[in-house]
C-alpha cells in the first residue's frame, strides 16, 4: 500500500480499477442471470407454441375422423350396405369413399358387420375381424351411438398400436360399427415436416400405452418415466432429461406430448463468463488509460505553474500562465499572471499593441473571405476531398459552392430546374446534418423545367421544413410539386412533419409585410413574389388532413423572364 501511496498516478489506477472491476463483475454477473433467464423463456415460450401446433395438426385428423364417422351413420347407402342379404359393394364403397376423402390417404376406414369386417378402404384389410366383448367395438356399443377411441388389440407391441376410432352404426340382432383405422406410418405422414431434428411426439391413450412414437420420443425411455413418476405420486417430469410438454387432445381422452434437447445453458454460461473476463481486461486497460490521463490532467497545471515561477525567477517577466480552468488551478494561473502584470507595467502597453496588430490581421482576414474567395475554396476543398478519398466533405462542398455560386450571381431570375437542383443541394447539405432523417421527392413535370422563377425562392421553404417542420422526426419526408394551371405556374412544398401553426398561417395569409417579421425566410419569399407580380400571387400556407405543413407558391407562367421586367411589373400590379 505504501508503494501505491507514493504515486498519485498510482492511486489514481487503483481506484478507477477498483470501482471498474466491481461494475464489470457485478454488472456481468447480472447481465447473464438476466440473459439466462430470458433465454430459458425464450425456448420454452417456442417449444410450447411448437407443442400447440403438433396437438393441433393431430387434433386437425381426429376432427376429419370424427366428421367422417358421423357422415357414415347418416348415409343411407352404406346403411343398407350392411344388412344380411342387401348388400351392394360397389354402391356401398362409392359411397364409402365419398365420405372418407378428406382421411383416405391417412387412415383406413372400414364397416364391420358384428365382428366381422365387410367394407374397408383398403384391400388388404378386408377380412379383418375384431372381438365384440371388449376393445372399441364393445366400448362402441356400450356408447350406444357414441364415438370412442382406443387400441387395437390385434396390432399391439412394444412400441404402440393402430389408433381406432369407432362408432355404432345400425342397431338390431348384428349391430354394425365404422371403424377408422390409424396407423403409426399414417400419423407420421400426416406430421411429416411438423418436427424438427432433436425434437419428439408421442400419441397415448389415458392410461399412457402408446399409439406413435416419433422422432425423440421413439425410444419410449421418456414416456415411461413420466408415467413411472405418475404412479408413484411425483412430478411428471421429475428425471426426463427431454423438455416435454403434455396436453389432452381436445374431448377425445387422449393424450399428446412433445418432447425437445434441453436448452444448452451451460454453453451460454460459459460464453458469458468468457465475456467477463475479456471485460476485466479491457476495465484494466481502460482504468490505466484514465489514470494516465486523468493524472495528467491534474498535474499539467502544477508544472505549468512551475515552469513559469522557474522563467520569473530567472528575469522572463512576460512569463504568462494560460488556463481556462475555473477551479483552484485557475485561482493560481490568475494569480500568477496578475503578479506578473504588477512587476512590469509596460507590458500593457505591448499588450496593446498586439491586441491593435491582431484586430488588423483579423480584418484583413475578413476582407479576403469573400463569397467569391469562399467559392474558390470551397472547390479546391471538394478536389481535395475526393482525391484523398472523403466524397461526403466533397460532395457538401460542391453542394455549397453551388449555392455560393447561385447566390453572388447578378441574375434575379432563373429556371425552375435550376432552383430545384439548389433545393436538393441544400437538401443533400442538410441530409449530412441531420443524417438522413428526411427524404427529399420532387414531381415536376419536364415541361415546366425552363419556366422562369425569383431566385432562391424554394430554398427558405425548404429550410423551414426541415428546422421546424421535421424537427424531431427520423423518417420525414419533403416532396415539391410543380403544376400549371392556365396561365399560372403552382408549386407546392409539403413535409409530414409537426405541422405549421394558425398563427404562422395567418401571418402568411395576411397583406401585412410586419406580420411575418419573426420569420425572416417566408416573408422575404411572400415579399419578393408580390413585389414582382402583384397582390394576387405570392406564398400561401395549409395543414393538410393526414398532417405536416403545405407551403404553395403561386406565380405567373413564363419561360422568357428579362432582367427587371418582374419588378416593374410587379409594382405595376
Amino acid at each position: 500500500m505504501r508503494w501505491i501511496r507514493q504515486s498519485f498516478r498510482r492511486q489514481i489506477f487503483w481506484i478507477f480499477l477498483s470501482v471498474a472491476l466491481i461494475l464489470a463483475i457485478s454488472g456481468g454477473i447480472l447481465t447473464l442471470q438476466g440473459y439466462e433467464a430470458r433465454l430459458r423463456a425464450d425456448y420454452v415460450r417456442r417449444d410450447l407454441q411448437q407443442a400447440e401446433a403438433v396437438n393441433a395438426q393431430v387434433t386437425e385428423l381426429l376432427v376429419l375422423c370424427r366428421q367422417a364417422l358421423n357422415s357414415i351413420a347418416r348415409n343411407q347407402v352404406i346403411q343398407s350396405g350392411i344388412k344380411a342379404g342387401t348388400r351392394a359393394p360397389r354402391t356401398v364403397y362409392g359411397a364409402l369413399y365419398r365420405e372418407t376423402g378428406e382421411i383416405r390417404d391417412y387412415s383406413v376406414t372400414e364397416i364391420y358387420e358384428g365382428e366381422i369386417c365387410v367394407y374397408a378402404t383398403s384391400s388388404q384389410d378386408r377380412q379383418r375381424t375384431l372381438p365384440l366383448n371388449y376393445a372399441v367395438l364393445r366400448e362402441a356399443l356400450e356408447a350406444g351411438g357414441g364415438i370412442v377411441a382406443g387400441q387395437d388389440p390385434l396390432d399391439m407391441g412394444e412400441s404402440g398400436s393402430s389408433l381406432l376410432m369407432a362408432r355404432q352404426i345400425s342397431f338390431g340382432d348384428m349391430p354394425g360399427f365404422a371403424v377408422i383405422r390409424i396407423r403409426e406410418e399414417d400419423l407420421k405422414a400426416w406430421l411429416k415436416g411438423s418436427l424438427n431434428a432433436g425434437e419428439g411426439y408421442a400419441l397415448l391413450d389415458s392410461f399412457f400405452r402408446p399409439f406413435c412414437l416419433l422422432g425423440q420420443a421413439d425410444d419410449m425411455k421418456a414416456v415411461s418415466q413420466i408415467r413411472n413418476n405418475l404412479l408413484t405420486g411425483e412430478g411428471a417430469l421429475s428425471g426426463v432429461e427431454e423438455a416435454a410438454y403434455i396436453n389432452e387432445l381436445s374431448d377425445t381422452g387422449l393424450l399428446g406430448i412433445y418432447m425437445t434437447k434441453p436448452v444448452r445453458e451451460s454453453f451460454f454460461s460459459e460464453r458469458g463468463y468468457q465475456i467477463i473476463v475479456l471485460l476485466v481486461v479491457i476495465s484494466v486497460i481502460l482504468s490505466l488509460i484514465a489514470s494516465v490521463l486523468l493524472s495528467g490532467y491534474f498535474s499539467k497545471p502544477i508544472h505549468s505553474l512551475v515552469r513559469g515561477m522557474r522563467r520569473l525567477r530567472k528575469g522572463d517577466l512576460d512569463v504568462r500562465i494560460e488556463s481556462d480552468r475555473e477551479d483552484e488551478f485557475g485561482l493560481l494561473a490568475n494569480g500568477f499572471n496578475k503578479m506578473a502584470e504588477q512587476l512590469k507595467d509596460y507590458m500593457q502597453e505591448q499588450v496593446a499593441a498586439e491586441r491593435t496588430l491582431n484586430e488588423t490581421r483579423l480584418a484583413m482576414m475578413q476582407a479576403q473571405l469573400n463569397p467569391h474567395f469562399l467559392y474558390n475554396t470551397l472547390d479546391t476543398i471538394k478536389w481535395m476531398a475526393k482525391l484523398h478519398g472523403a466524397p461526403e466533405v466533397g460532395t457538401i462542398s460542391a453542394d455549397l459552392a453551388k449555392i455560393l455560386r447561385a447566390s453572388i450571381a447578378g441574375d434575379r431570375f432563373c429556371s425552375l430546374e435550376s432552383e430545384l437542383e439548389l433545393v436538393k443541394n441544400y437538401c443533400e447539405i442538410q441530409q449530412f446534418r441531420f443524417d438522413d432523417s428526411f427524404e427529399l421527392l420532387m414531381d415536376v413535370p419536364p415541361e415546366l423545367s425552363d419556366a422562369q422563377v425569383p431566385k432562391l425562392i424554394l430554398q427558405p421553404i425548404a429550410e423551414n421544413s426541415i428546422i421546424h417542420g421535421l424537427e424531431g422526426h427520423s423518417n420525414g419526408h419533403i416532396r415539391i410539386e410543380a403544376r400549371r394551371e392556365a396561365e399560372d405556374m403552382v408549386i407546392r412544398v409539403t413535409d409530414d412533419g409537426n405541422g405549421i401553426s394558425d398563427e404562422i398561417i395567418e401571418a402568411v395569409q395576411s397583406k401585412d409585410p410586419e406580420a411575418l417579421s419573426g420569420h425572416l425566410g417566408l416573408g422575404n419569399v411572400n415579399t419578393i413574389l408580390r413585389l414582382y407580380y402583384g397582390e394576387k400571387y405570392g406564398l400561401q400556407a395549409e395543414r393538410p388532413p393526414e398532417g405536416g405543413t403545405r407551403m404553395t407558391i403561386r406565380l405567373p407562367y413564363t419561360e422568357d423572364m428579362e432582367e427587371g421586367k418582374g419588378t416593374d411589373d410587379g409594382q405595376n400590379g
